[in-house]
């Protein structure tokens, strides 16, 4: 352990449960709830050889279980995510990506699965009138919404043991617009209340199970009854 590590162990318990690798703040998405519009940084790509001496001290020192990319922008933007992700599990580090989704084809989720431990999708808008949130030019709701199900699918049908997580965004007590930056003000508009998020997550979970690399109607039942307990106001 560096000198510098020695002095910080005193006050934090290694390894701490994840350290975050932000490798670009550029984003393919403009969605109307991210702070983005608030960034003076420009925007930029982690140099690749930076990013693997990060992970080489991560291993080294044993300082975190997991090493996730995420932050501000997309992860799968970055032309050397793969390289950096080969070397990262060649050397034994648990990895883990926050995505938007929308890049997620066939071929980069083939490639994912076979690197990483948990794949985290900020899925936010799971409905066709919210995904316009999300600023997309080209990317229509349902072709967004059928790329993030394709991928789980396939993930099943390879018996990948990869944690998938699908975040959905919650807008009790959101700000406005306004406050990030747009002049229209207009509240954020998803999932208000506990009946809305028990609806979508019964929806989504229906979704789900209509994959052919899932269909267990057992399980879906034992999942749709559990809803009930999810819990609105809070981390679930």
């Amino acid at each position: 352990m560096t000198p510098a590590i020695h002095e910080i162990s005193r006050f934090v318990d290694f390894p701490v449960p994840r350290v975050h690798l932000e490798l670009t703040n550029a984003c393919n998405f403009d969605c109307s709830f991210c702070p983005k519009p608030l960034m003076t940084r420009p925007k930029g790509y982690m140099d690749p050889q930076l990013a693997c001496r990060i992970l080489d001290e991560l291993a080294r020192e044993n300082l975190a279980q997991k090493a996730t990319f995420h932050v501000m922008g997309e992860p799968f933007l970055h032309p050397q995510l793969f390289p950096i992700l080969e070397y990262g599990r060649d050397i034994g580090v648990s990895l883990g990506v926050t995505t938007n989704g929308s890049l997620l084809t066939p071929k980069t989720a083939d490639r994912l699965l076979m690197l990483v431990q948990q794949v985290n999708i900020s899925l936010q808008t799971p409905d066709e009138i919210s995904f316009a949130l999300r600023g997309s030019r080209s990317l229509r709701a349902e072709e967004y919404f059928e790329g993030i199900l394709g991928f789980i699918d396939r993930a099943c049908h390879r018996g990948n043991e990869t944690t998938i997580k699908l975040h959905l965004l919650n807008s009790w007590r959101l700000p406005s617009l306004g406050a990030l930056g747009d002049s229209s003000g207009d509240q954020i508009r998803v999932i208000e209340n506990k009946a809305g998020l028990h609806g979508t997550l019964k929806e989504w979970v229906r979704r789900i199970y209509r994959l052919e690399g899932i269909r267990e109607k057992e399980k879906e039942g034992r999942v749709l009854e559990a809803i009930a307990s999810v819990s609105f106001k809070r981390w679930n």
